[in-house]
């Protein structure tokens, strides 16, 4: 007799079979606008980061994208912000444009969890030289130019990465001044 022909799925590996959930995952069917896909997990915004692990760029900018739009708002279990900052705590990548903007829109969030991770991330980056304070001191004077930043909460959440070690309060310090300076 002979045996019965193979399953589709049969010649996957493991590897291929877990690759593929990312991609089926980013086609979920949404309410909401195209973009935001209907996330409402942090999961799933950490599987569309397993996409491209050593380029965090594209899911950071989707972030950039969507934090503007909740940055007045308190966190949200619904629509989790903080995942799309978790690229900027690997040590291994540097920060490009787009990382210290998400960065920057971390700190001055109302969301508490996005801004928790943005001081996380702020710290780690100072302590392994990521944080260069003249290129995120030129992001804020952009950013601030559109007069919406809360510069009080921006003041709380550099404090914060300031009270940790007086090379954290240096870096703070001079990334203020490359700010003011302009």
């Amino acid at each position: 007799m002979p045996s019965p022909p193979p399953r589709p799925s049969a010649g996957l590996g493991q590897i291929e079979r877990a690759a593929a959930f990312p991609t089926v995952l980013m086609h979920e069917r949404s309410r909401r606008h195209w973009r935001s896909v209907g996330l409402a997990a942090p999961w799933q915004i950490e599987c569309l980061g397993w996409l491209s692990p050593g380029q965090g760029d594209p899911l950071m900018g989707w972030g950039v994208e969507l934090l503007p739009g909740r940055v007045d708002m308190p966190a949200s279990s619904t629509e989790p912000n903080h995942p799309f900052l978790d690229p900027l705590l690997a040590p291994e990548r540097a920060w490009s444009e787009v990382g210290q903007l998400l960065l920057w829109l971390g700190l001055v969030s109302r969301d508490r969890d996005a801004r928790g991770v943005a001081v996380d991330a702020l710290i780690a980056g100072i302590d392994d030289g990521r944080a260069d304070p003249e290129r995120p001191a030129a992001v804020l004077t952009r950013l601030r130019g559109g007069d919406w930043v809360k510069v009080n909460r921006a003041a709380s959440a550099l404090q914060e990465a300031a009270r940790v070690s007086p090379l954290h309060a240096l870096t703070v310090v001079r990334l203020l001044e490359h700010h003011l300076i302009g």
